[in-house]
């Protein structure tokens, strides 16, 4: 967790793509990224999801608002929401 807290730049791909825990959410994830709007250092996230969706994602982890919405405000402030389209190239079909 040090390392990821103070690299320069990190790159978190597919946030979303499995089942978190209360730990990994709470303590793992939250704290790296508390940190590192604190340092002001470079955070990539990549998502399938919207902040919307993202922040229900979260929630629906034990239904906490407040804890997916602490740390949706780490991500929104850390990031900058840019969608991609265009053909999938692993399968072949669009995104």
């Amino acid at each position: 967790m040090d390392d990821m807290i103070n690299i320069q730049i990190l790159i978190i791909d597919d946030i979303a793509s499995g089942k978190l825990s209360e730990w990994i959410r709470d303590d793992w994830l939250y704290t790296v990224l508390n940190s590192r709007l604190e340092h002001k250092y470079s955070t990539y996230i990549s998502c399938n999801f919207d902040y919307a969706s993202l922040r229900k994602y979260f929630r629906n982890i034990d239904d906490d608002e407040n804890k997916s919405l602490r740390l949706m405000e780490r991500i929104e402030a850390l990031t900058i929401p840019l969608h991609f389209e265009g053909e999938d190239r692993r399968f072949g079909g669009s995104i």
